[in-house]
């Protein structure tokens, strides 16, 4: 079987039409008009926002673990490493530190390991999946609304439905969820920081 050559692939060398340029343009201008609400521009009520995030929280965790995630799996969950985080579970749940795995974190360890004294130890990991879901979800909305609006935070949401890995975290049997929601909320939390400077920030 003859081998083929590198040469035999030419780059092209056409540069980027005249519309494809104009149409860039009109992209980035089009950023300028995106729709904004003038009332977002106040002080931010926290409660109100607060609310907000956790109800679309709530909602991306159940639409992600109960909906999209199945045209992603073919089981019900996924995992690697099973044995690993369900002795580090059980482990963290009977306090037993000397054998808790020296290659997993006990910060992440805490909610499964909280929720396995009351469900058990594969449905503490699978609960705590979900509820990390919904701090992703969080998270997300936290940041794209510190960035721009509620309506940015909401579609935000809307696309990450369409991402097969965020949406399979939420029946993933590890701590990734758990890490993956610390990074989503520190995100939010220090982009919102930043935008709404007072006392509390």
């Amino acid at each position: 079987m003859r081998e083929l050559q590198l040469s035999e692939f030419p780059l092209p060398r056409k540069s980027p039409s005249v519309s494809t340029w104009w149409l860039l343009l009109v992209a980035l201008i089009a950023l300028r008009f995106l729709p904004s609400d003038r009332e977002e521009e106040g002080p931010l009520k926290l409660r109100y926002e607060v609310a907000i995030a956790v109800g679309l929280g709530a909602l991306f965790a159940l639409l992600a673990s109960a909906w999209f995630s199945r045209f992603h799996l073919t089981g019900p969950t996924i995992s690697s490493d099973f044995y690993d985080f369900c002795s580090s579970v059980a482990h963290w749940r009977n306090e037993n530190w000397r054998e808790y795995s020296q290659d997993r974190s006990y910060l992440a360890g805490w909610l499964p390991g909280i929720l396995s004294t009351r469900v058990g130890v594969v449905e503490g990991l699978a609960w705590s999946a979900a509820l990390s879901a919904a701090g992703i979800g969080i998270g997300l909305y936290t940041w794209a609304r510190a960035l721009h609006s509620r309506l940015a935070g909401a579609y935000t949401l809307l696309f990450a439905l369409a991402i097969g890995p965020v949406v399979v975290l939420s029946r993933t049997l590890t701590f990734y969820p758990q890490y993956v929601a610390c990074f989503c909320l520190s995100a939010g939390l220090c982009t919102l920081a930043v935008r709404y400077r007072n006392w509390w920030t």
